[in-house]
């Protein structure tokens, strides 16, 4: 800019010079045409300069992002299950759309739906039933087609086969849908130290679960990194503060609580306060086969998180009453990118019944209970089965949380 700001000055000048000259209209007229075309270049240079100063972009999303998040207990896939679905079939394999169809849509239409697949999924043992569970990879193509996006395998029963049940697992969830967040049980110690996260909308979500027991059986020495136990505490603080580090929001999925009792334990009481001490926002449990009472938990840090004791199952064919009652956890939550704040909305636990028909050959399937009538469940071959009880077994949920959808 000095520069022209020198050649506009010497213009002025010489313009001057021959201002006694019979030609200095003519200068004059030529002196004009040069300081517009200085101006012009002036305007356009200081144009050009001001881009090339504009700092760049960035990636960095900005603003806040809610994510509708859907959550199911127990898919429990006994040989009544199985069998029902071969016979749905044919002779092609297994065709498991009629036991979940009713329930579908409400896993459709969550952003990210998470289930707790109670059995392993493999085409290499069994397929079996219990006390020793393994179910036919079809199980997990279905529940892939039906729109859920993670599975938690830590539970009891993922190592009914022993490692190589567990091995064989893992390697159809890698090699068949590698686009599943599987988690709670893994191949090794680097595998299980490399902590689980999904992005969802630009939001680091990380996924961990840990398990009370797995039924008495017992990992070789060289695998014993492969899952880990709620008695393991310094363990799982160490995990969930270094998911809290790397990623965003922390949903921790503990098996925990007693079989069989709607009664939140103590234990899980305890439990749950530290996962939200060290950073756990979603605390999603299962294990008693039945409901469990669901609310906020409040750290003595300040940290906040809301926990599903238990979901129940999802679907089995345990045949009791308290045990077709289940729940499908919903919420929203949503991430500030600017503030890091996570804030939950509209928690609600959205009852479901596994309804067992048929007098020498059962079939299965899952109903919303705002779908399931008297009627259905008079004609249940769940021997108490009855609204009645129904009722009964959803007062363990607060009436804030109980959605009637």
């Amino acid at each position: 800019m000095g520069f022209i700001r020198k050649i506009s000055i010497c213009l002025t000048v010489l313009m001057s010079a021959f201002t006694l000259c019979s030609c200095r209209e003519d200068v004059k007229t030529l002196v004009m045409d040069i300081e517009s075309s200085l101006a012009s270049y002036t305007e356009n240079t200081e144009s050009t300069e001001k881009t090339e100063e504009k700092e760049p972009e960035t990636d960095a999303k900005k603003g806040e992002e809610t994510i509708s998040f859907l959550f199911a207990g127990d898919n429990l896939v006994h040989d009544t299950l199985y069998n029902q679905a071969s016979r749905a079939a044919g002779s092609d394999g297994y065709d498991f759309t009629a036991i979940y169809e009713r329930i579908a849509p409400y896993i459709e239409k969550a952003d990210f739906a998470v289930l707790n697949q109670e059995t392993i999924v493999t085409d290499d043992f069994g397929p079996s039933t219990y006390p020793t569970f393994a179910s036919p990879t079809a199980v997990g193509d279905h529940m892939v087609n039906i729109g859920f996006d993670a599975m938690s395998i830590s539970n009891n029963h993922v190592l009914d086969y022993g490692i190589d049940g567990l091995l064989s697992t893992l390697n159809y969830w890698k090699t068949k849908h590698p686009d599943i967040t599987v988690y709670g049980a893994y191949e090794s110690k680097e595998d299980q130290d490399n902590i689980r996260i999904a992005e969802i909308k630009g939001v680091k979500v990380a996924f961990l679960g840990f398990m009370e027991h797995t039924n008495g059986i017992t990992l070789p020495d060289e695998y014993a990194d492969c899952v880990t136990y709620l008695d393991e505490i310094d363990e799982i603080e160490r995990k969930i503060k270094k998911a809290d580090e790397l990623a965003d929001v922390v949903i921790v999925s503990p098996h925990f609580g007693v079989e069989i009792l709607n009664e939140v334990s103590d234990e899980q009481y305890e439990l749950s306060k530290k996962f939200t001490q060290w950073g756990a926002d979603i605390i999603v449990g299962c294990q008693p086969h039945t409901v469990q009472e669901c609310g906020w938990v409040e750290a003595e840090n300040g940290n906040r998180a809301f926990c599903y004791y238990c979901l129940g199952n999802m679907v089995s064919a345990m045949a009791t009453c308290q045990t077709s009652v289940g729940i499908l956890g919903s919420l929203e939550l949503t991430y500030n990118f600017d503030t890091d704040e996570v804030t939950i909305k509209y928690p609600k636990a959205i009852p479901i019944i596994t309804h067992i028909s048929g007098l020498y050959q059962w079939d299965v399937y899952v109903y919303p209970y705002s779908q399931y009538t008297p009627e259905l469940a008079a004609q249940s071959q769940v021997e108490d089965m009855s609204i009645e009880n129904i009722e009964y077994y959803l007062s363990f949920i607060p009436d804030e949380f109980l959605s009637v959808e």
